[in-house]
Parts: structure tokens; C-alpha cells; sequence
């Protein structure tokens, strides 16, 4: 029976060069969970306990000050590590800490639970040890301490065990599949011998390629449309709405009478008709999801017609192909129109699907290291149970998304008619499931890149007759990350590693075969040429980028705008011919790659496309003559390395061009559109002649939902000595809440400050501060919120300022920290500032007034809801700046006054 240790530890930090231990603790246990023995200790530290780890471990300075220095308790850590299997749950971590203080795991065979829960629980949206113990009911006691975690790793790792021996197939066939391919000690080893051995055997490339095909097929979503009548009556719209609320009438629920609601179908429907343009500011509790989908479906049914509705966000896109289209559905229905009569496809850009060909490609190709292993396990564990083969189905660790990078649909060869999976390929179903659609849910990257001209002849989807835009405030920042170029030294250097290993594997497959192989003697000093080529354009690069921004390799992310400055650089012409070089490489190797073989062609051509999207994107950047676009430099946050990106300038000229001038209705709408009552900015910027705007009322009664409270007297949240005065009141709000509280930052930095000044006094109080970067990720957080916001304050920054739906009594207090106006020298920002004769009137302005109503939009999200709203950021009530007041919902009361005042007019409220 197996010995496994389990062992965890706190630190002050994330790096052992600099960091340190303070907290060990190590678990005995066999394969039952019986525990043998228990050790831990604290470790005093060299330097001071950062407040920070004080906060999130709960060790304090008092408890440290007479514990044993690592030195003194090393022999004994080592001892009580020197046998069983190694567990812990993100093991890397602390075996770095520990090897960095001279306790040494080289030989030793190592089980990583995180690593486990990857694969056996690939479904979680957090694989956090604490979330893990509480999803599979394991009894923890507190986490952040390390005999308490490494007890829970050791738990986690006997509930592994026992799924591992109840698995069945193909599961455990998966698992033996690559086990016999990885590795004698490597996890997925190990993990094998737990498998039953009444089921599966070991199976040879074919068999296994068979098998996942087979459960690949058995997934498939249907796609025909099964009734092609195009002769079908179109009910009118009252009596679709009237068949929605009998269903959810019948169903036990309520739905009310909306008189905008109605007036925006009427609009709606009039531009399907007329084939004509719409803006429509729709505010939050109107139902604009039906308002829209309700007209443009009743007139597409009837006329054959095709309708696409855009999203920003994957949370709204879910809800209308679950939610909301079920819906509509049986109202269609109930009014004589068979359910069968149109079909409705959610789909995503290529590169959110996994291609079967370049999967196959890929576990066939040689021998990875461990967590290559773990990682092609896990996604055919994922594979042999996806229907639509979304890769956000999965969540990504570190160097995954590299990986996921080759894997992805968005090659030439996932598609091409030589791909012998061609007809299995996830984006080919989806393709064929949106041909028939009459109603196709896409999101916003996957609509600019359908019409950007680089994409005309990849297109997925053929025009639709009405193209409908909710989300459309977000639409600025979608068109600038679709368009977005990049190049990297890394990259350029592995599309060229491809390249060669493609070659070579053609080559032997052509040999096995006895068919002609492909021969490119001139590649190695092509390669060369191109590497040495593209390193000094990178050189030049990084020299002009930290020589800007101020900072070193290896230090934090940053962006910048590139200057003119830059054509007056020394190296700038030396550059500029290393260019020339590499572009003439680059082409003179796209030229032998295309005599090659039809099906070696296909697998070459995403990779050569990579090398000409970074020749092109290097042009541009160092070229006087570039077309008007932004130029931006940038340091990888993980690697340090130089990035290069392009993007378009005028996003109203792309939009106009790609979409505004097609033969195909639109209409745009969202909850915040206008500023200082008026459409003008937005239009200005999004190009949007020929339209027409229509604004419908709110249905909510603000003046008895809502009350917005401004303090004057707390400072400035931007001034150092103010801080403490602000998180001061900031903790007493929401001790008198009790919880039930989101409060939004424009930053990182100003969560953290806020969370190490407040979290202490708040624990003490019962409330538990959820916050962003402590806490994991958006889904987490808001899953951890809902289950406890009764004792609960969630701090968020910019995801959470739109998407967030907190319903009814879980969210009765929204805190704004700050304005949140973008980020001075955010590089896009200065860029399109440059287009304005008063960029803070005409664009900073308006930018900030739209997110904060997005912010506000947070707190009332039905009639029923009823909160209070506290902006912090004292500056709304400036002359420059009170207009924005302006733009909060005109009967919803603003109060100003003492913090004093407020704090007892909420205890007054809570009582």
C-alpha cells in the first residue's frame, strides 16, 4: 500500500529568490486517508511580515517572533519528508521554496492534486483547494494555513483515488493510452495503476484515434432545420408576447406588461422591414433581449430570412441561446408555428474551437514532458464528452494557452477538403449548423473579424438580412482587439520550429509509405537568415521601448505608444534594412513551401500566414508611410519579451465600411448610449450616419428603488493621506450592511489598498470580503457571493463594472471607489484622444460616463430590487464635471454631506 506525504507551506511571497517560509506543515497518510503523523511549525523570517500575507494567512508578527529560523528546523522538514510519494496541491510551488532553502526533491515520484483535479474535474470553474474541498463535501478547517492545507491536499487526494478506481471507459481508456506513452514516474503513470483492471487495455494509435472519433460522433449536435416551409404566416407581435406570458404563467412564474417593451418591438420591426438603421438606448428592466429577438424572428420565420444577434459578453450569448430562445420557441409554437420551423446556432470565432486534425497531429508527433502529458489527457477526457468543442469550455493554466495555441480551428487545414477529419471538425458542424439557422448568436470578435477585409475570403457566415448589436457601448474596445496585429520574436521562431517538424514528419510518414518525399535544403540557412533577421528588427525595438517607457527587462508589464521619435533613432535605419531582409526570407521560404506537396501545403500554410502577419505588422511600425492605424510596443507580463501590435485608428471609417454600408438591417442597442443626453459622441465614433436613435423609458421607479449618496468631506481617493479616512468609511458602510455589497475600483492596486485596510476590521465583524486578485476568478467569486452575500462584499474592477447580474436582496449597497475614467496613458487611449480638438470633453468624458452608468446599472435589475449607491470620488460635484450627474436616471435622488450623515442616515435605513 502506497506511503504518500502531503505538505504545504505559507510564504511572504510568490518567489523563492527573494521570498520566504513561514509556515510548514506535512501530512502522513496510505491510499484510505488513514493519517500516520502530522507535523508543523513556524518559521521566523529574515525581514518583515508584508501585510498583505498578514491578512490572507492570519500569521501576525507576534506569533512569528519566537519561532525557529528555517535553519533550525531543516534537518527535521527533511526527515519528515524522506518517504512515501510527495502530495501537495500546486506542488511546483513549494517544492521551489523548499529546494531554495536546501531540502532537495530530485529523485523523489510526486502527485500534484492540482494537477489530478485538471483532469478528473476539468468541469470546475476553480480547481482552489479550498473550492475543490467544498465541492466534493471534504471537511477542511481553515485554509491559508499549512497543516490545514496539506490535510486537505492529503483528503483531495483519497477522493481522487477513489474516483480513479470507479472509472469506467472510455475514460480509463484514455488515461491508459497515454499513460503508456508518458513516462514510467510521471503522473499519468501513476495514475493508471489505479485504474480498475477489469476494464480497458492498452491501445495502439489507431485504435485510440477510432475510439475518439467514435465518441466524438455519438455528441454531435443536430443542425438541419427540419421544416423548409418558406411560406409560413408571421403571428404578430401581440401574440407572441401574449403566448410568452401564458407559458410563463403556466410554468409558475410572472412577467410583466411593458409598455417600452412594446414600443421597442414596433421600432425594431420597422427596421427589419425597411431594411434601415437603428440605435435604440434601451435601459436595464425593459427585456431588450426580447424586444429585439421577438420582430426580427417573427419576420425572418415568415420570410425565410436570417437574423444575427451580437453580443460582448459570453454570459448574455448563454442566456439567449438557454434561456431565452427555448422560450420563444414554444410562444412560436403556441401560435402555429412548429417549433421545428426555425433553427437557432450559437457560434464563436475559429479560433475557439479545437481542431481534431491538429490534436491528432499533435499526441503523435514526440515525446513531452509531464505537463504536456497532463494537459493532452485532460483535453481528450474534455473531448470524448463536448458537444460543441468551445475551448472555454476549459479552463487554461500558464503555459496551456501556448499550447492550446496550435490546437486551435483557426488554421487553413481545419477546413481545407485534404484534412481527413474535415467533417468531424467542431468549427465544420458549427459552420453547417449556422448555414441552416435561421437565428445565429455570435459575439463581437467573431462578427468584426467575419467583415474585416483581411477575412473576406475565410468568412464563416454568409450576410444575414438582419444583423442586430446589444452590448453596442462595448463596441470601441471589440473592434480594436479583433483588429489587432501582433508580432513577437517567439512567435516568429516557433512558426518556424513547425514548419521544420511538419517537414520531417511528412517525410517519414512519405517514407513508411514508400511515397515521394519533400525535400528543402535551402530551409536551415533560410531559417537562419530569418532568426538573426527578425532579431535585430527586435533589438531595435526593445532598445527604443525601454529607452520610452522607463522600465527594465523583467520588470512589469507596460505599453506604449509608439512616437515619431522613432524614426529618428540611430538604429532606425539599420533596422529598416534588417526588414527588407527579413521580408525578402520570409517570401523566398513561402515560394519552396508552396511546390510542396497539396497536403504537406495545408499543414504548412497557418504557420508561413504567422511569419507574413509579423512581417507585415514590423512594416508598419517602422515605416514613416504607414497606413493611419495605432502603433503600440509592449513587454510580455510572463516571458519579458517585446511585443509589436497594430490597430485600427478610426474605428467609425471600419465600421462603416465593414458593416453600416451592407444591404442588411441593423440595430444597435444597450443600456447606456448617450451622454449629457445625447447621442452625438457615440455616433462620432462609431460612424453612424443614416441612423436613427430612439430612447425608451425605464420601467423602475428610482425615486422609491434608489438613493445615490455623494460624500464631501472624505478627501480625495487619488491623495495618500486621505486613503485611511476613505477605507475607514468604507468598512463601517458595509459592517452596517451586514454584506450584500459590490463595490467597484478602476484598479488592482486600489482593491489591494482597500483589502488590507479593511478586511481585518470586517472579518472581525462576520463579513467576508471577496475580492478580485485574492479571491480567484470572476465566476468564483460571484458563485462564493451568492452563497453567503447576506455576510459578503465583493470588491471588483473592470469585469464586474457590466455582465453582473446580482439579483433581488444579494446586492442592496454599490460602492463606486472612483471615476472611472481610462487610464491617461493607456497607448489606444492616447491615440484616439489625438482625433479631438478637447479629448476630455469629447472622449475621456464621455468614455467615463458610459461605464459608470454601466457601474450604477449594476444595483436595480427588476422592480423589486431596492439599494443604495455611494460614489466616493468627490470630484463628480466639481464644475468640470457634475454634468455626468446629468446622465444617472433623472427621478433617482443624489444626496451630498457629511460620511457622518450618511452613516447614520444607513443605520437609520437598517433599523
Amino acid at each position: 500500500m502506497p506511503l504518500y506525504t502531503a505538505v504545504d507551506i505559507e510564504t511572504t511571497g510568490t518567489r523563492p529568490d527573494r521570498d520566504e517560509i513561514i509556515e510548514i506543515g506535512i501530512i502522513r497518510c496510505d491510499e484510505t486517508g488513514a493519517i500516520l503523523s502530522r507535523y508543523e511549525t513556524l518559521v521566523r523570517p529574515k525581514n518583515p511580515l508584508p501585510d498583505e500575507t498578514a491578512q490572507i494567512t492570519g500569521i501576525t508578527e507576534t506569533m512569528l517572533a519566537d519561532a525557529p529560523t528555517i535553519e533550525a528546523v531543516r534537518d527535521r522538514v527533511r526527515d519528515e519528508l524522506s518517504e512515501g510519494i510527495i502530495v501537495g496541491h500546486n506542488l511546483v510551488f513549494d517544492i521551489a521554496f523548499l529546494e531554495a532553502v536546501g531540502i532537495s526533491f530530485a529523485t523523489r515520484q510526486r502527485v500534484d492534486t492540482f494537477h489530478i483535479a485538471q483532469l478528473l474535474s476539468w468541469r470546475e470553474s476553480s480547481l482552489a483547494l479550498a473550492t475543490l474541498c467544498q465541492r466534493f463535501e471534504i471537511a477542511t478547517q481553515e485554509s491559508h494555513r499549512a497543516l490545514a492545507d496539506a490535510e486537505a491536499s492529503a483528503k483531495l487526494l483519497v477522493h481522487y483515488i477513489h474516483m480513479l478506481g470507479s472509472l469506467r471507459d472510455p475514460a480509463a481508456s484514455i488515461i491508459r493510452y497515454f499513460a503508456s506513452r508518458a513516462p514510467s514516474d510521471d503522473l499519468i503513470a501513476h495514475l493508471a495503476t489505479i485504474l480498475p483492471e477489469t476494464v480497458s487495455t492498452p491501445m495502439d494509435d489507431d485504435v485510440f484515434r477510432a475510439m475518439l472519433l467514435s465518441c466524438l460522433r455519438s455528441h454531435r449536435l443536430d443542425h438541419a432545420k427540419t421544416d423548409t416551409n418558406t411560406s409560413v404566416e408571421s403571428p404578430s407581435l401581440d401574440a407572441i408576447l401574449h403566448a410568452i406570458r401564458t407559458i410563463v404563467e403556466r410554468d409558475g412564474g410572472t412577467i410583466e406588461d411593458r409598455g417600452e417593451q412594446r414600443r421597442m418591438m414596433r421600432a425594431v420591426e420597422q427596421t427589419c422591414e425597411a431594411r434601415s438603421h437603428l440605435m435604440a438606448e434601451a435601459p436595464t428592466g425593459l427585456g431588450k433581449t426580447f424586444a429585439y429577438l421577438v420582430p426580427s424572428l417573427a419576420l425572418a420565420v415568415a420570410n425565410d430570412e436570417r437574423v444575427c444577434v451580437s453580443t460582448h459578453t459570453k454570459l448574455l450569448q448563454d442566456q439567449i441561446f438557454e434561456r431565452d430562445i427555448p422560450l420563444l420557441r414554444r410562444a412560436f409554437a403556441e401560435c402555429g408555428i412548429p417549433e421545428s420551423a426555425f433553427c437557432a446556432t450559437k457560434l464563436k470565432g475559429r479560433a475557439n474551437y479545437l481542431s481534431i486534425a491538429a490534436f491528432f497531429e499533435a499526441i503523435e508527433t514526440e515525446a513531452y514532458d509531464a505537463w504536456r502529458w497532463i494537459f493532452f489527457t485532460r483535453l481528450c477526457l474534455w473531448l470524448v464528452e463536448t458537444r460543441t468543442g468551445e475551448i472555454d469550455e476549459l479552463t487554461l493554466y500558464n503555459q496551456e494557452h501556448e499550447w492550446m495555441a496550435t490546437l486551435r480551428a483557426n488554421n487553413v487545414f481545419t477546413l481545407a477538403r485534404e484534412n481527413p477529419y474535415r467533417d468531424d471538425e467542431f468549427l465544420q458542424l458549427a459552420r453547417k449548423r449556422a448555414k441552416s439557422s435561421t437565428l445565429i448568436v455570435i459575439n463581437h470578435a467573431l462578427l468584426v473579424g467575419e467583415y474585416s477585409e483581411e477575412n473576406v475570403h475565410r468568412r464563416l457566415l454568409s450576410p444575414p438580412d438582419h444583423l442586430i448589436i446589444d452590448e453596442a457601448h462595448t463596441l470601441e474596445a471589440s473592434v480594436t482587439d479583433a483588429c489587432r496585429e501582433s508580432a513577437t520574436f517567439e512567435v516568429m521562431e516557433g512558426a518556424l520550429s513547425r514548419i521544420e517538424q511538419a517537414i520531417r514528419r511528412h517525410n517519414s510518414r512519405a517514407k513508411e509509405r514508400r511515397e515521394e518525399t519533400f525535400t528543402l535544403p535551402e530551409f536551415p540557412a533560410l531559417r537562419e537568415s530569418i532568426i538573426l533577421d527578425a532579431g535585430m528588427v527586435f533589438d531595435f525595438l526593445s532598445e527604443y521601448f525601454f529607452a520610452r517607457s522607463g522600465s527594465r527587462p523583467g520588470e512589469e508589464h507596460r505599453e506604449i505608444l509608439r512616437e515619431d521619435d522613432i524614426f529618428l533613432h540611430a538604429s532606425h535605419a539599420t533596422a529598416v534594412r534588417a526588414h527588407e531582409a527579413l521580408s525578402s526570407r520570409v517570401l523566398e521560404l513561402s515560394e519552396y513551401c508552396y511546390t510542396a506537396p497539396e497536403a504537406l501545403m495545408r499543414l504548412l500554410e497557418n504557420h508561413l500566414e504567422i511569419l507574413e502577419t509579423s512581417v507585415s505588422v514590423l512594416a508598419r511600425m517602422l515605416s514613416e508611410d504607414a497606413d493611419a492605424g495605432i502603433h503600440t510596443l509592449g513587454s510580455s507580463m510572463r516571458t519579458g519579451s517585446i511585443y509589436a501590435s497594430v490597430m485600427p485608428l478610426r474605428i467609425g471609417a471600419f465600421l462603416s465600411r465593414a458593416l453600416w454600408s451592407k444591404s442588411f438591417s441593423c440595430t444597435l442597442t444597450s443600456a447606456t448610449l448617450r451622454t449629457a443626453g445625447s447621442y452625438d459622441s457615440i455616433s462620432k465614433l462609431f460612424g453612424l450616419e443614416g441612423f436613427r436613435f430612439e430612447t425608451f423609458d425605464t420601467e423602475f421607479d428610482y425615486a422609491k428603488q434608489a438613493l445615490c449618496y455623494i460624500p464631501t468631506d472624505l478627501g480625495d481617493t487619488r491623495r495618500h493621506e486621505d486613503k485611511k479616512r476613505i477605507h475607514e468609511f468604507l468598512a463601517r458602510i458595509i459592517a452596517i450592511m451586514g454584506g450584500r455589497t459590490l463595490a467597484l475600483f478602476t484598479s488592482f492596486q486600489s482593491i489591494r489598498e482597500a483589502y488590507l485596510a479593511t478586511n481585518a476590521e470586517l472579518k472581525a465583524s462576520g463579513i467576508r470580503v471577496i475580492a478580485q486578485g485574492f479571491s480567484g476568478g470572476k465566476q468564483r467569486m460571484l458563485a462564493d457571493y451568492l452563497r453567503t452575500s447576506e455576510s459578503s462584499v465583493i470588491y471588483g474592477t473592470d469585469t464586474f463594472w457590466q455582465g453582473v447580474d446580482i439579483p433581488g436582496r444579494d446586492l442592496e449597497l454599490l460602492v463606486i471607489h472612483k471615476l472611472p475614467f481610462t487610464v491617461p496613458a493607456d497607448p489606444v487611449f492616447m491615440a484616439r484622444s489625438r482625433l479631438f480638438e478637447n479629448p476630455f470633453r469629447e472622449y475621456a468624458m464621455p468614455q467615463m460616463i458610459l461605464k459608470l452608468r454601466q457601474g450604477i446599472g449594476r444595483l436595480i435589475r427588476s422592480r423589486a430590487d431596492c439599494g443604495i449607491i455611494v460614489i466616493l470620488d468627490a470630484r463628480i460635484l466639481s464644475d468640470w464635471w457634475r454634468h455626468a450627474l446629468d446622465d444617472f436616471p433623472e427621478d433617482m435622488p443624489v444626496k451630498t454631506g457629511s460620511a457622518a450623515k450618511f452613516l447614520e442616515l444607513l443605520r437609520l435605513r437598517r433599523h
